[in-house]
């Protein structure tokens, strides 16, 4: 939003213009019961609440909302309240959906700070670096050791499947909301308590949801992560079945409990569900402690969730964790809009939810820059059509201005409407040309034209790249499936260690397993080209002129396969003879599946092989069936070619006139 202010005096130099811009954005956090969101924005270095909207789902099951109820209440929402395309939104994933660790890493040069966090992202990421979204979060320097060369840096590493994103993404696409940052709630939680609450520096935040309950142990710029099994619903649940309520009803009498004439009966019934929730806040403490080695005292528990409204709670954390209880039913650090102020509607709105719109306000605060840690899983490429998006509004708003500016100047000096006119036609209007194609253009490319399948492109381009990487990691599957790590001992699965004679059963089904070796000697991947389709409009191509701003070059397409060959050796130190059979089973099948690979092209090789040797405990005996020492070994050759093909787009070389054309290459193999 854009403010003018006119100040007219009798001097011409009395005119003053201001043009204050008001950044906002949108916190929604998509619950297990409701919709809740929260707007806030900036004004000055002052944060301001300007909107609230809560919206349950209609269904009153007790079930999670399908995608379906999610998608309607979203939209819903868009509607309401007026959601653009150019407004900021932040969103958040549940907690037991991210991946969170805190490591310690030698100081290095900023510079080189990056490479170090990625390599040590991969090795404490427990899935593939390809399957995940991945950010991190510079904590703080921790103290030096006595001895030690340099301080080391504490680093929050932070991971989401791209499924879970793009699952999460799927229902703000579908209600036509765009979304520019998706981080996970316990990190908003931490934005928020920072900036909102008046809490010291170890606290334990503890959010109370329908179906899961998020724990963030604060120890200043460092935290700790854990999802709680017992929830809201838990507490629900047992009043429903003590006094044989349905779920609403059940709810409702949780909610009123305070209320009640059977308030100390309710609370008698719920305090075994309590009483679990204790025990795991409790435990989690004490956790964080052993793993850190911290020797600090956590006296403070920030009470967050609906469930926070429930008669007598705070006084059973206080009494059985022996910590100082924070509730929140009002705010200290943002302020109200005059606009929400007045409005008592709202105003009540915020008052019955404010416990459980934490979140959406951490999400908030994030999208204003005031959060301290700014994690966001949003896809690089979201991120590009975001930033185009936004161009269009800043473009019209800029045109409008300078005409507004003009007229409200030609009524206050009218006296001067000529040379005015005049310095319209020589410098603004050809400003205001050239800004108008500058908008045709961005209206022509409005869905991204081209450009969107260009960064298409590239994104096939990089996971072919990746392709050779995916081929050794299930060809590595494949192998440890059956054979090496991962193996287990089928018949001693699900028997107590302490039952007799299991820990040596486990002893000798494991030397049995673990007795045969698949070796990878060599594994090599070519990529063929194999046909180069017509160039899209080649004839048109031919004539065109020079490429103009926002054009893009024709596009050729080719056809890529792969061909794949593998040498393996299966060696066996139990004594028993290998046999290709064997090798069929143990690789050839599961690739067979996976790739379509043929186990009849699986050719045994000569047994003569230098990595062979290296392998025997007698490389002498390298030529025999048997080295002497009770292993057989076999070497085979695997030979396939991929049933797949990528469909690479490049830049035709008669894209550009003038332009010197490379000659056609073709039929030639890339390794």
């Amino acid at each position: 939003m854009v403010r003018i202010v006119l100040s007219d005096s009798r001097s011409v130099r009395g005119v003053m213009v201001m043009l204050i811009a008001e950044e906002s954005c949108w916190g929604i956090d998509v619950g297990r019961s409701a919709l809740k969101a929260v707007k806030l924005k900036r004004a000055g270095d002052k944060v301001e609440l300007v909107d609230v909207a809560v919206l349950d789902y209609l269904s009153e099951s007790e079930q999670p909302p399908g995608a379906t109820e999610i998608r309607q209440v979203l939209a819903e929402f868009r509607t309401r309240k007026k959601v653009g395309s150019s407004e900021k939104v932040a969103v958040a994933l549940p907690g037991y959906t991210m991946f969170s660790r805190f490591i310690k890493l030698p100081s290095v040069e900023s510079k080189k700070f990056e490479d170090v966090v990625k390599y040590e992202a991969a090795s404490q990421i427990p899935f593939p670096m390809t399957d995940v979204m991945w950010n991190y979060y510079k904590a703080e320097s921790a103290p030096a050791v006595e001895g030690a060369a340099a301080q080391e840096v504490e680093v929050g590493i932070f991971a989401v499947k791209h499924d879970v994103i793009k699952n999460h993404l799927a229902d703000f696409d579908a209600a036509g909301v765009h979304v520019d940052i998706v981080t996970a709630a316990p990190l908003a939680l931490y934005n928020f308590a920072r900036f909102e609450m008046d809490i010291p520096e170890q606290v334990v935040l503890v959010d109370i949801g329908a179906d899961h309950t998020d724990l963030v142990i604060m120890d200043g710029k460092k935290f700790y992560i854990r999802n709680l099994t017992v929830a809201g619903n838990d507490i629900t649940k047992a009043i429903q079945d003590e006094f044989q309520l349905n779920f609403q009803k059940a709810e409702q009498l949780k909610i009123k409990v305070g209320k009640s004439k059977q308030a100390e009966k309710v609370f008698a019934v719920i305090q075994g569900v309590l009483r679990s929730l204790v025990d795991q806040i409790s435990r989690s403490i004490g956790y964080y402690r052993q793993q850190t080695g911290s020797e600090k005292e956590f006296s403070h528990l920030v009470l967050l969730g609906n469930a926070t409204r429930l008669e007598g709670l705070s006084q059973y954390f206080s009494d059985n964790l022996g910590m100082r209880i924070h509730d929140f039913f009002d705010i200290v650090n943002i302020e109200l809009s005059r606009d929400l102020a007045r409005d008592s509607v709202r105003v009540e709105v915020l008052k019955e939810h404010l416990p459980s719109l934490a979140v959406a306000m951490g999400l908030a605060l994030q999208g204003l820059e005031k959060g301290l840690v700014d994690v966001n899983f949003l896809p690089t490429e979201r991120k590009a059509e975001r930033a185009i998006a936004r161009k269009r509004p800043a473009i019209i708003t800029a045109v409008g201005l300078v005409f507004l500016l003009l007229f409200l100047l030609s009524l206050t000096y009218s006296g001067r409407a000529s040379r005015l006119a005049k310095v319209l036609d020589e410098r603004i209007k050809p400003r205001h040309e050239e800004l108008t194609k500058i908008e045709a253009s961005i209206k022509k490319h409005s869905d991204y034209g081209d450009w969107a399948l260009r960064v298409a492109q590239i994104k096939e381009f990089a996971e072919r790249r990746q392709l050779p990487l995916k081929i050794l990691n299930d060809f590595n599957s494949s192998v440890t499936s059956e054979v090496g790590l991962g193996a287990y001992p089928q018949q001693l699965d699900g028997r107590n260690i302490d039952e007799g004679n299991v820990y040596d059963e486990i002893k000798t089904e494991m030397k049995k397993l673990n007795r045969s070796k698949m070796w990878l000697l060599s594994l090599n991947i070519e990529a063929k080209e194999e046909r180069e389709a017509e160039t899209v409009d080649k004839e048109k191509s031919k004539q065109s002129k020079p490429l103009k701003p926002g054009e893009v070059p024709p596009l050729a397409t080719y056809g890529i396969s792969y061909e794949t060959e593998a040498q393996v050796a299966l060696i066996d130190r139990g004594g028993a003879q290998v046999t290709k059979a064997e090798v069929e089973k143990i690789l050839a099948k599961p690739l067979s599946e996976k790739y379509g690979l043929d186990p009849s092209t699986l050719v045994v090789l000569p047994s003569e092989n230098e990595i062979i040797k290296r392998l025997l405990p007698n490389p002498e005996m390298a030529n025999k069936e048997s080295d002497g020492s009770g292993s057989s070994y076999m070497r085979l050759l695997l030979k396939w070619r991929l049933p797949l093909k990528v469909t690479s787009e490049k830049s035709s070389p008669e894209g550009r006139e003038g332009e010197p054309k490379e000659p056609e290459k073709k039929n030639e193999g890339e390794r």
